[in-house]
C-alpha cells in the first residue's frame, strides 16, 4: 500500500481537497482521520499525527522541489495551491492513515 500509485494519488487528491478548505492544519488532520477511519481520533493519535505533519512540513519547506514532485503523482489534475509544503505534508500524513492496520482491515 505504501507505494501503490492508486493510494498515492488518492492521498494527494484528498490532501489537496482539504488544503483548499479554510481550516487549520490540525482541523485538516482531524477531518482526514474521520474520513478515512470513520471515527474521531484519540488525543494520543492526534498528537502523533500533528508531530508527524509538522516534521514533514519542515522538510518540504526546506526542500520545496520535493513537495512539488510529490504533489505531481497521478493523473488527476492538480489543484492550484498556495502552500505546497503544507499540502505535501498533509499528503504524507494521509498516507500514514491509509497504511494503518485499522484502515486496511475496515
Amino acid at each position: 500500500m505504501l507505494n501503490d500509485p492508486m493510494v498515492l494519488e488518492s492521498a494527494r487528491v484528498l490532501a489537496q481537497r482539504l488544503s483548499l478548505e479554510k481550516t487549520t492544519g490540525d482541523e485538516k488532520i482531524e477531518k482526514a482521520f474521520r474520513l478515512i477511519l470513520c471515527r474521531t481520533p484519540k488525543d494520543r493519535e492526534l498528537k502523533i499525527l500533528r508531530q508527524y505533519y509538522a516534521g514533514e512540513k519542515e522538510t518540504f519547506v526546506a526542500i520545496p522541489k520535493k513537495a512539488v514532485n510529490l504533489l505531481a503523482v497521478g493523473e488527476t489534475p492538480q489543484a492550484k495551491l498556495a502552500d505546497k509544503p503544507a499540502a505535501a505534508a498533509l499528503m504524507q500524513t494521509i498516507m500514514m492513515l491509509y497504511n494503518l492496520e485499522e484502515t486496511i482491515m475496515l
